[in-house]
């Protein structure tokens, strides 16, 4: 492993959703994560304030922002590919602030 993505793997971002979103991602979206991305959306309780804050590196945001984006310009379904495209800017958003 290189030093650059070894770095990249240690540094986390919390990613904060509505439960909502977090169950549309589980339910439309978690096909195409790895394992251990779906299981930690999966154990993510929802906090005292109503949302569900998630882990994650860059690396599993770069995953994850890429399955909303492909759901965003290929779902048939309206609703489905709003959804995808509000969660994907959030996603992104945590992604470009290093």
């Amino acid at each position: 492993m290189k030093l650059e993505e070894y770095k990249m793997a240690k540094k986390f971002q919390i990613l904060t959703l509505e439960p909502e979103q977090r169950d549309f991602i589980l339910k439309y979206i978690s096909y195409g994560l790895m394992d251990d991305i779906a299981k930690k959306l999966e154990r993510a309780k929802v906090g005292k304030y109503g949302f569900v804050n998630v882990r994650l590196n860059k690396g599993d945001l770069e995953d994850l922002a890429g399955m909303l984006a492909l759901e965003t310009n290929h779902n048939e379904s309206r609703r489905i590919s709003d959804m995808a495209g509000e969660i994907a800017d959030i996603v992104e958003g945590l992604i470009y602030l290093d």
